[in-house]
């Protein structure tokens, strides 16, 4: 029997999720009140000067077709923006959609405008709640971005559910896409130790179990069994690689140091006649491999400079150490970002709504020569989310199956859900109106410079 107290804690942080959001966020490292600087000028934009009247926007007549689009427009949140997150909601001849700001936001930033384009809309509505806008001539970037349905389409994740987080709507599309997931993803915490109390016993189940989502869940989109394989690496070891290139790495909680015993399980013969060792020069050979089976004309795969994890990092290091051994050029890299390295609260807002640009603090934090805004439809949304709800490691863990353990999740989910963390963050940031990507040219990171800006500082400490 809970104690009137107990209520009383329950009804408090209850009320303190509810109604005061903006205060218990994840502490984000950028000004919030200052502009997001985006350099539009050596890219392959076409930028026009329009006009916002009564919260309209009177859309130009274009010739030419273009996919994805982002109004530059001067937002300044209102009066109690601390209660409720500020938002756009944008509205078309029954097209809709919603764009979040950050608490507390000023300056500069863009509206996602990408689908009203793409349906030859001639006006949207504005709606602004918690927030309003300065500036009511206003630049609208366009880009042009051709279909990729009939493309060879290679997608990299550095760990079992990465390329469903940022990607499955855009393989979905391309029945022809190829799935490579680099790690067995057999680190972390722990969520099954109910089952296992052996730590080493827990870790292999837990691999093995996330070996098998990379391997089973695009099938959910569509793909062959052929197309999709998991290389077998250690999760959390590509720094240890990359560091010292003479070294193989182990794994982290089982001491492994085979990762071959992990390739074999994979249901493609893909990899069939290939063995490899945990260590930097395989993975780069791993790479070089696919690319030269698949000869794929697009790579999705992490931004090295804008995504904090050291896995994601080097796994577009890596790739781009292949394709320059190789000399392939001819193929164009569409980057991602799944744990944006000044905000993990990026993209902002609920499911469903748009993702949109990343707060960005100078001209040299992002290159890119286009931006493409892929619009996921309804059903592909409802897809996408029960595509991750097959991950296992974002459901519950096992704790749940005792009443203690209830217990401490249903106050362990509460806390998720006021800081907005975890499971639910996953499929907050994922389950969304659309999915983007930072398309770079391969020939252009022939130029130091360019490479320099994408790869960004992999000197870890």
């Amino acid at each position: 029997m809970f104690s009137f107290g107990t209520v009383r804690i329950v009804t408090l942080f209850t009320a303190l999720a509810l109604f005061f959001p903006g205060k218990l966020v994840l502490s984000q490292e950028y000004n919030k009140r200052s502009d997001y600087v985006y350099n539009f000028e050596n890219t392959d934009a076409k930028i026009v000067s329009v006009t916002i009247v009564n919260n309209t926007l009177e859309l130009p007549v274009f010739t030419e077709n273009y996919q994805t689009a982002f109004l530059e427009v001067d937002i300044r949140a209102t009066f109690g923006n601390w209660l409720s997150q500020p938002k756009v909601e944008l509205n078309s001849n029954g097209v809709n959609a919603c764009q979040y700001f950050e608490f507390g936001a000023k300056g500069l930033r863009y509206i996602n405008l990408s689908e009203f384009i793409q349906k030859k809309n001639s006006f949207i509505e504005f709606d602004f709640d918690r927030c309003h806008i300065t500036n009511k001539k206003v630049r609208l970037i366009l880009f042009k971005n051709p279909a990729i349905e009939n493309k060879n389409l290679l997608v990299l994740a550095p760990h079992p559910d990465d390329a469903e987080i940022a990607a499955y709507g855009l393989y979905a599309s391309n029945r022809n896409a190829f799935v490579a997931t680099v790690t067995v993803g057999d680190a972390g915490k722990k969520m099954y130790d109910e089952l296992y109390s052996n730590d080493t016993t827990h870790y292999l189940k837990k691999a093995g179990l996330r070996l098998w989502n990379s391997i089973t869940v695009p099938m959910l989109a569509g793909l062959e069994p052929q197309n999709m394989i998991n290389l077998g690496y250690f999760d959390a070891s590509l720094k240890q690689m990359y560091s010292d290139t003479s070294k193989t790495a182990k794994a982290r909680y089982t001491g492994l140091d085979n990762i071959n015993i992990y390739r074999e399980q994979n249901i493609s013969s893909f990899l069939d006649s290939v063995y490899a060792a945990p260590n930097w020069r395989s993975l780069v050979n791993d790479l070089k491999y696919i690319v030269e089976k698949e000869k794929p004309s697009v790579i999705v795969t992490p931004y090295p400079a804008i995504d904090v994890h050291p896995d994601h990092k080097l796994t577009t290091v890596a790739l781009i150490q292949g394709l320059k051994e190789l000399n392939y050029m001819d193929v164009e890299l569409w980057l991602y970002t799944n744990h944006y390295v000044y905000d993990e609260m990026y993209p902002q807002g609920k499911v469903r709504s748009l993702v949109a640009l990343p707060p960005v603090t100078s001209e040299e934090s992002v290159y890119f020569k286009r931006i493409c805004s892929f619009t996921l439809s309804d059903n592909m949304q409802s897809d996408k989310a029960l595509a991750l709800e097959a991950m296992n490691p974002l459901r519950p863990d096992t704790e749940w199956h005792t009443t203690r353990g209830s217990r401490k999740l249903y106050w362990k989910t509460l806390r998720e859900n006021i800081r907005n963390t975890e499971n639910d963050y996953y499929y907050r940031r994922a389950a969304r109106d659309n999915e983007l990507f930072f398309v770079v040219d391969m020939k252009d990171l022939l130029t130091g410079s360019i490479l320099k800006s994408v790869i960004g500082d992999i000197n870890f400490k």
